[in-house]
């Protein structure tokens, strides 16, 4: 988790030297997408659908993701793919920003001392986003002061089809 700090420094290099590429999914699940495509694509035993705020969700507990499996969340809205939640191993966290601004740029990072805060107070969280803001990541500490980190990717239409659908609700 120290490396997080460090790492902070060449993220924001890469904000400045490379130029975001909208992300339209994730691996071979592209948003927009049926609940029925993306339970065959998603490589793991989805349960669901639960209603919440946005519409519908599906999850995994065997998601896989970089060199293991975790807990993953799919969001639907109108019957359309529009976010998928990812938790990434607090170890990761660092590895994952690198890859994220590489691939999309950082548009926005927290400074140091608001990540060395959630290190050490409980319930405080801080975001990275990506992708003009299409992706995000929340590294946070519970009330247990707990760190946990958790990617977040919208499709570029996502709030407009959540605002479209709110009726379904």
């Amino acid at each position: 988790m120290n490396r997080l700090s460090p790492l902070l420094a060449s993220t924001l290099f890469f904000f400045s030297c490379h130029t975001a590429l909208a992300a339209s999914g994730f691996r071979d699940m592209d948003f927009g997408s049926s609940p029925d495509v993306i339970k065959e694509k998603a490589h793991c035993t989805l349960s669901g659908p639960v209603k919440v705020e946005i519409g519908e969700m599906y999850q995994c507990a065997d998601f896989p993701f970089e060199s293991g499996v975790t807990h993953a969340e799919f969001f639907f809205a109108g019957n359309q793919f529009i976010r998928l939640g990812i938790r990434v191993p607090v170890d990761n966290t660092a590895e994952t920003i690198n890859s994220l601004a590489k691939k999309y740029g950082l548009v926005s990072a927290p400074t140091e001392d608001e990540i060395a805060t959630v290190r050490t107070t409980p319930g405080q969280s801080v975001m990275f986003t990506f992708d003009d803001g299409n992706i995000a990541l929340y590294f946070a500490s519970d009330s247990q002061g707990n760190t946990s980190t958790v990617l977040l990717l919208s499709s570029a239409d996502a709030k407009a089809l959540q605002d479209a659908h709110a009726d379904d609700l």
